[in-house]
């Protein structure tokens, strides 16, 4: 149980009365698309909803009570974490406080290589560029880099997927929920959620094929990897992704999955499967 206290607390993670992230969605509703002001990609819209913002709450990816990302930034570097506090800033699109994170990190660094690598990474992050092949190339030339930090590498492989998506700027319109109508008895039916008027910039390439990378990287905690699925999959990729999640866990016995299920139904599944191989 020590060991599952850890997990928790290393990840800032509440046991709140919606115990689980994944028991946030079973009726999950329609939701509104926002675009990244500072990235303007359509394939990389923001998908919101209350549920989702618990979600992000609930993974660590915005603070309890504030709601605020800088408030986890500033968390995540009282650890000495500036590669996790750069990373999140990129997944929220500012990319203006990633690089001033990289740049703590460069000057807290002791070690020189370790310092030249948080300059460089900045340097590559203030660049982004959307449609830019010499940016990518660039990008490229320091993902081949093998000693670079997993979360180094994890923030500039989400930039180099955007740019590889492709960009465009511009707002992906999604339809959206009717407004709820009362009955008679008290109680709400929701009406059925309109097909998109406009044509899926992602039909072709989904953002959970585009973020493979980051999503499947067992370095990168589960509870991080689940808060950016939270802001750009779509419900059925999102399902996806946290059903592969928990299966993975349950069969390896992660008690990081916990994260997703809560400790009832399938968490109890997760826990016996540690168990067994202590």
């Amino acid at each position: 149980m020590a060991e599952i206290a850890a997990v928790f607390k290393s990840a800032r993670l509440k046991l709140v009365t919606a115990d689980s992230v994944l028991r946030l969605f079973p009726s999950f509703p329609s939701f509104s698309t926002n675009i990244i002001p500072l990235l303007a990609s359509p394939r990389f819209a923001v998908y919101e909803s209350k549920e989702r913002k618990a979600g992000l709450v609930g993974c660590g990816f915005r603070d309890e009570r504030s709601g605020e990302l800088k408030d986890i930034m500033s968390d995540a570097e009282a650890l000495g974490n500036f590669s996790r506090s750069a990373a999140l800033a990129v997944f929220s699109g500012d990319t203006s406080s990633a690089v001033d994170a990289l740049e703590r990190g460069a000057s807290s660094s002791s070690d020189d290589s370790s310092s030249e690598l948080f300059v460089l990474v900045s340097m590559c992050v203030a660049g982004f560029d959307l449609e830019s092949k010499i940016w990518r190339k660039g990008c490229e030339r320091i993902l081949g880099r093998k000693k670079l930090p997993v979360y180094l590498r994890i923030a500039l492989q989400f930039l180099y997927a955007i740019n590889r998506g492709g960009g465009g700027g511009g707002k992906t319109e999604e339809g959206k929920e009717e407004p709820k109508k009362e009955e008679e008895d008290g109680g709400e039916e929701t009406t059925p959620t309109k097909e998109p008027t406009t044509k899926d910039p992602t039909k072709e390439t989904s953002n959970l094929q585009l973020l493979d990378d980051i999503l499947t990287n067992s370095s990168v905690s589960l509870s991080d990897r689940t808060g950016l699925a939270l802001l750009y999959l779509s419900y059925n990729d999102l399902t996806k992704f946290l059903l592969m999640a928990v299966e993975k866990c349950v069969s390896t016995g992660r008690l990081q999955g916990i994260t997703i299920t809560g400790l009832n139904g399938v968490g109890v599944n997760i826990l016996q499967a540690y168990v067994d191989r202590t």
